[in-house]
């Protein structure tokens, strides 16, 4: 590894699929720098990044993650090795960039990656790779004369991507049917440039990554399916509860809006239960939180947010 990495486990917080622990509304209402501390206080009670030569050099949410349950495992029992980055290969081995070297190889894997390219569209509306990359909102090329043409899929995100495609594709064909709007072409290329810069200060190269939330919310408020905290609260508080402290599932944007699900709600409702059937092949006795129907992670965010907004709060009477 030339840099290094952050190793995320699978299982999240209170045994629950992690991308249902880390997709939520109310997250993004915590500092960034909190939610980095406790993410990475949670990744070193599982394993130390140090002492296993993981660690990366940069920190938290602006480096490269792996998803891994069993890396930590594999180091201590000396199946997997850690080395640093390639200097050159010899005919038979490999000289690492602190000197070292291993000697008669059986197999070197290059994990390189891809480059981003779609060979059936021209370059001068989608080019080859991230760096010259140009689409608004990640969907639409902006020199395009006629809003004809949507790129879905230009992206990485936290979790499950085919949610996120869903919402660029209800957006791009809500443009088309002239039901939602894009700004003019200046607009666009400034916007672009602008979330280019970004990332390129954050990840020190091009990259299209980001948080599903608030990227989703964004997408469906153009198109009326962003839910409403505040009407929900007034007319629905356990759904409001479960939609805006418990997982952001795609089921929240067919709660309103176009193509609106009557059955959205009570699958929302039960969302844990069907997360967990397929696990729960031996009845065992519940817990409080089980028994109120409480969702326990939520509260813990929601107290963490409730304690900063009164420490700030404290700091500025």
């Amino acid at each position: 590894m030339r840099k290094g990495t952050w190793v995320l486990q699978r299982m999240g917080p209170d045994g629950m699929p992690r991308d249902m622990a880390v997709n939520r509304r109310i997250n993004f209402f915590i500092p960034e720098w909190l939610r980095r501390k406790n993410t990475v206080d949670h990744i070193y009670s599982r394993i130390n990044m140090d002492n296993l030569g993981l660690k990366s050099v940069k920190k938290m949410f602006c480096s490269e993650t792996m998803v891994n349950d069993d890396i930590g495992t594999r180091i201590l029992c000396g199946a997997v090795v850690c080395k640093t980055g390639i200097d050159h290969f010899t005919k038979r081995g490999v000289v690492f960039t602190d000197g070292t070297s291993v000697e008669d190889l059986d197999l070197v894997v290059y994990a390189t990656g891809y480059q981003l390219r779609a060979p059936i569209v021209d370059n001068d509306i989608i080019s080859d790779g991230v760096k010259d990359l140009e689409l608004y909102l990640y969907i639409f090329p902006p020199r395009l004369k006629h809003r004809t043409f949507a790129a879905v899929g230009f992206v990485e995100t936290i979790g499950a991507h085919a949610p996120v495609f869903e919402m660029q594709a209800r957006y791009a064909t809500r443009v088309f049917k002239g039901c939602a709007t894009i700004p003019p072409e200046d607009v666009m290329i400034a916007d672009i440039k602008r979330k280019k810069n970004f990332m390129q200060n954050r990840f020190g190269k091009p990259k299209n990554f980001f948080p599903p939330i608030p990227y989703q919310d964004l997408l469906a408020d153009r198109i009326g399916a962003k839910p409403k905290l505040w009407p929900m609260l007034l007319s629905d508080p356990v759904l409001a509860y479960r939609t805006f402290l418990g997982p952001a599932l795609p089921y929240t944007f067919r709660l309103v809006g176009p193509h609106s699900w009557p059955g959205a709600r009570a699958a929302i409702m039960d969302v844990w239960d069907t997360t967990f059937y397929a696990t729960k092949t031996r009845i065992v006795p519940k817990s409080i939180g089980d028994l109120w129907g409480l969702d326990v992670g939520a509260l813990k965010i929601l107290l963490v947010v409730l304690f900063a907004l009164t420490f700030f709060l404290s700091i500025l009477c």
